[in-house]
């Protein structure tokens, strides 16, 4: 009924939203007005047709619902177009989740996954994401691709390839991403 102090506003689910922590968005029910309870999975359509990743053939048993989310992380400074300037050392961070996992750590590529360094894990709060730092000393100008890599408590590793060929949607997607960047004399 609140977010951020303030009465929920109908875009976030006005009057009432269920949150399920460590689940993807979908599994969170905006504009909740009553609570059904069955004694069978829920077939409403999105549910059954479109919130699923598919992992074989199509076939209904290759199905896999969504529901916690996977490792993950992203770069988000540099921001997307920023040119860093050289000589300086530059703060890269971002984020990372795992649903209900922990994440134990991040890594940082500055080369395309060349090499990895270890980023400072930023304490956070149940549930909530955690924002990572890297210190990089760009070696000079040019174009670099920035890539971030988590993983959690259970041994997962966010995957460098998209984790499943037969899913064309992409919902669950954790892959690591590029991220490029420009350097250029100041």
């Amino acid at each position: 009924y609140e977010m951020n102090g303030e009465p929920l506003p109908p875009m976030h689910g006005y009057p009432l939203r269920l949150l399920v922590p460590g689940w993807y968005g979908m599994n969170s029910i905006k504009w909740l007005v009553g609570i059904h309870v069955i004694d069978h999975p829920f077939d409403g359509f999105y549910q059954i047709e479109r919130y699923r990743v598919v992992n074989g053939p199509d076939d209904d048993s290759y199905y896999t619902y969504l529901n916690r989310m996977k490792v993950k992380s992203i770069v988000t400074d540099p921001a997307p177009g920023e040119v860093v300037p050289t000589g300086d050392e530059y703060t890269v961070s971002g984020a990372a989740w795992s649903g209900e996992n922990e994440v134990v750590r991040v890594d940082v590529s500055t080369d395309g996954g060349e090499t990895w360094h270890p980023a400072r894990l930023i304490p956070r709060t149940d549930y909530s994401w955690y924002r990572w730092e890297f210190d990089w000393q760009p070696p000079g100008p040019g174009n670099y691709v920035l890539m971030s890599r988590a993983a959690n408590d259970k041994g997962d590793v966010q995957p460098m390839d998209f984790p499943n060929k037969y899913d064309g949607i992409g919902y669950g997607n954790n892959m690591v991403f590029e991220h490029m960047v420009e350097v250029r004399d100041q």
